[in-house]
């Protein structure tokens, strides 16, 4: 398996859930290299434009919407920053 487990412990010892969780975190195994390259793409970018830009604007990663969805402010605390 390709997200660092050896095959025979995948095959014989986890459990089904195991192998989901497992599965669906195997797309996150190379996310510092690709915010790496992110940020090369953006100093490169930037660099030769007269506009304000955000690594976000030059690369969008599938991850940027997961961040915004798992920052969660309870409502007192919400309502504590209002006032």
């Amino acid at each position: 398996m390709e997200g660092g487990l050896p095959p025979d412990y995948v095959l014989y010892q986890m459990q089904p859930f195991e192998i989901e969780i497992a599965i669906s975190g195997l797309h996150l195994k190379h996310k510092e290299l690709w915010e790496t390259t992110r940020l090369l793409m953006y100093a490169i970018v930037q660099v030769n434009s007269k506009q304000k830009l955000d690594p976000k604007d030059v690369l969008s990663l599938p991850w940027d919407d997961e961040a915004l969805s798992l920052i969660h402010i309870s409502e007192p605390t919400r309502l504590a920053l209002i006032s």
